[in-house]
C-alpha cells in the first residue's frame, strides 16, 4: 500500500479529512506519505477544536505557536519575543478555511498562556487586566496571521468573516489568491465599533465564483437610507449581482433590507439551488413572486420568519417544479401561501419539514396530495393534529427517516401538560403510526414526553417492519422504562445500529449495560451513563 500511485493516496487522504488521529499517523509512514498527507491534516485544523475541554485548550495554544513560528522574523518579533521551534514545513500554505472565530479563540489562549515579557507592545496583560488591551492584541495577532495565510497559501476555499469583520481583501494578494473561493460568511453590522467598511465593495472586486454566500444583517438603524452613497446594502447587492454562479444563499435582514437583496437574487435565476431566509419580518406579504422567477430552486428554508400582508399568488405554472426540499419553522405565513407553494412542486419534494406552524392540520391536505413521494418527513404535532398526521403518513409509501416534535416544547425543556380530556392519548398514536409507517422506513426519531406504556411500544413495534429499523430516538422521553429498553431490543436488536435516549434513570443500569452488547452505537444524552458507571 505504500506504492499505491499519487493519485490514489491523494483521494485516500482526502476522504480521511475528518479523521485527524489516522491522517497523523499516516504521515509517520515515509516521506511520500507524509508530503501529501500533512497538505490534508493541515487545511482546516481550527475546524477540530471548535468543542471545548482541557485537551483541546493545549490544542488552541500549540497550533498557534506553530504559525507565529511560520512567520517571517521581522513579523514574528513585533508580537512574540520567546523562543519558538524551527518548522518543518510552512504549514500555513496548506490554509483553505480561514474562520475568523476559532482563530480568535486560539489566539486569546495562547496570549493568556504567555509571560508579559514574550509579548511585546503588551506588557500590562496581566496587570491591568484591560480586555480591551487584550482585544487589540488579539485583533494585531489575528489580523498578522491572516495577512500571512493571504500571501502564502496555495488555495483559499472559504472565508467565514462572521465573527469579527474585518477588510482581508485590501490585502495586496488577495488578488489572485482570494479569487477562487467558493463560500463567504459575513455579517453586516451599523454598530460603529463594530462596523467594517467596504468588505463587500473589496471582494465584489476580487472574489466572483461565490458557490455559498452567508449574510447576517446586525443591529440594522430604522432610519437607514437605502439610496445612502455608502450603504452597506448597496454594497452587498452588487457583490451579490457580481457572482457567476451563486447557487445558495444564507440571508438574514430587516424589511428595510430584505426587498432591495431580494431583487439582486432574482439575476441568479439559473443558478440559485438554496435559499434560507432567517429572522425576516416582512410586512408586504411573502414573496411568492420573485421566488417563482428561480428556474432551478430545489431547497427553500424559512426560520423565525413572519410574512404578513397581501401576497401575488399569480406564479407560472412551471415554476418551483424542481422543489426537493421544504422547511418552515416558527414562521408566520399565509397557510395558502404554502399551499400554493406545495401544488406548484407536484411531488417533487423530498423532504419536508413543518414545526410550529399553527394551521398545520390545514396544510396537511395538500401534504397528502402532492407530497406522496417524500424521503423524510419532520413535523411537530400537538393533539389536535394527531389524526390529521397519521392520515399524511399513509401517504408517503417512500418514507425513510420521520422525526415528530412536541409542538408544546418550550425553552428550557418545560412541557405544557396534555389535555386530559381529550380523546386521542399518546398510547392510540404510537399504536397508529406503527400502522401507518410504510415498509421503508429506516430512521424514526421522537422528541415527546408523551407517556405511553411498553405494551403500545410492543404493538407500535409489531405494526411496523421493525426489522428494518437501523436508527431509532428517543429524546425528551424521561418516562422510558427497562420493559421499554426490553421492547426495542426484542424486536429490533438485531438490526439497530443507533439507540439514543436522554435518560436511563427509570432503568436498571446493568439492562442498560446488556443492551450495549447487542447494539453497536447506544447513546445516552449528556454521557450521564458513563459518570454514574
Amino acid at each position: 500500500m505504500v506504492y499505491l500511485p499519487e493519485l490514489c493516496l491523494e483521494q485516500i487522504f482526502r476522504e480521511l479529512e475528518d479523521d485527524v488521529k489516522t491522517l497523523h499517523s499516516c504521515i509517520l509512514v515515509n516521506r511520500l506519505w507524509f508530503t501529501m498527507a500533512v497538505s490534508e491534516l493541515w487545511k482546516n485544523p481550527f475546524d477540530t477544536i471548535r468543542s471545548g475541554g482541557q485537551k483541546n485548550q493545549k490544542h488552541h495554544r500549540s497550533l498557534i505557536e506553530v504559525y507565529i513560528s511560520c512567520l517571517p522574523k521581522h513579523m514574528r518579533d513585533n508580537i512574540y519575543s520567546g523562543t519558538t521551534k524551527s518548522p518543518i514545513f510552512n504549514y500555513m500554505k496548506y490554509l483553505r478555511y480561514i474562520d475568523i472565530a476559532p482563530i480568535c479563540k486560539s489566539v486569546n489562549k495562547w496570549i493568556l498562556s504567555k509571560k508579559i515579557e514574550e509579548l511585546p507592545l503588551f506588557k500590562y496583560l496581566h496587570v491591568t487586566c484591560d480586555n480591551s488591551i487584550t482585544r487589540d492584541y488579539e485583533r494585531t495577532i489575528v489580523e498578522t496571521l491572516c495577512d500571512y495565510f493571504i500571501s502564502c497559501s496555495i488555495h483559499i476555499d472559504e472565508i467565514d468573516l462572521s465573527c469579527r469583520p474585518f477588510n482581508i481583501f485590501n490585502h495586496p494578494f488577495a488578488n489572485p489568491n482570494l479569487s477562487k473561493i467558493k463560500t463567504f460568511k459575513c455579517n453586516v453590522t451599523y454598530l460603529p465599533d463594530l462596523m467594517e467598511v467596504g468588505i463587500f465593495k473589496s471582494a465584489s472586486k476580487i472574489a466572483n465564483d461565490i458557490h455559498y454566500l452567508e449574510i447576517r444583517f446586525i443591529c440594522s438603524h430604522h432610519n437607514y437610507l437605502s439610496d445612502d452613497l455608502n450603504s452597506p446594502v448597496k454594497d452587498v447587492t452588487e457583490f451579490i449581482e457580481s457572482q457567476k454562479n451563486l447557487q445558495h444563499i444564507i440571508l438574514q435582514c430587516t424589511s428595510i433590507e430584505f426587498p432591495i437583496i431580494l431583487v439582486s437574487l432574482c439575476t441568479h435565476t439559473k443558478t440559485l439551488t438554496h435559499i434560507e431566509l432567517y429572522r425576516i419580518n416582512f410586512g408586504c406579504g411573502f414573496p411568492l413572486y420573485y421566488l417563482a422567477k428561480l428556474e432551478n430552486l430545489k431547497h427553500f428554508k424559512l426560520e423565525s420568519c413572519s410574512f404578513t400582508g397581501l401576497s401575488n399568488k399569480n406564479v407560472g405554472q412551471t415554476s418551483f417544479q424542481k422543489l426537493e426540499s421544504l422547511t418552515i419553522k416558527t414562521t408566520t405565513i399565509q397557510s395558502d401561501i404554502l399551499e400554493t407553494l406545495i401544488r406548484q412542486a407536484n411531488n417533487s419534494i423530498r423532504i419536508l419539514e413543518i414545526r410550529n406552524f399553527r394551521v398545520l392540520r390545514e396544510l396537511i391536505y395538500s401534504c397528502r396530495n402532492y407530497c406522496i413521494l417524500l424521503t423524510r418527513l419532520i413535523l411537530s404535532i400537538n393533539q389536535g393534529t394527531l389524526l390529521s398526521i397519521i392520515s399524511m403518513i399513509t401517504t408517503c409509501s417512500n418514507l425513510k427517516e420521520i422525526q415528530i416534535y412536541d409542538e408544546t416544547l418550550k425553552d428550557g425543556g418545560f412541557y405544557i401538560p396534555l389535555d386530559i380530556n381529550y380523546k386521542h392519548t399518546a398510547d392510540e398514536f404510537i399504536c397508529k403510526l406503527g400502522t401507518a409507517l410504510p415498509e421503508s422506513v429506516h430512521t424514526i426519531r421522537l422528541v415527546m414526553d408523551w407517556f405511553y406504556k411498553s405494551s403500545s411500544l410492543d404493538i407500535f413495534f409489531k405494526q411496523c417492519n421493525a426489522k428494518r429499523l437501523q436508527r431509532l430516538e428517543f429524546s425528551n422521553c424521561s418516562f422510558f422504562s427497562s420493559k421499554h429498553l426490553e421492547v426495542v431490543v426484542r424486536h429490533c436488536g438485531g438490526t439497530l445500529k443507533h439507540l439514543y435516549f436522554n435518560s436511563y434513570h427509570r432503568m436498571c443500569r446493568d439492562d442498560v449495560k446488556k443492551v450495549r452488547e447487542i447494539i453497536p452505537n447506544l447513546v445516552i444524552g449528556n454521557n450521564e451513563f458513563n459518570r454514574a458507571c
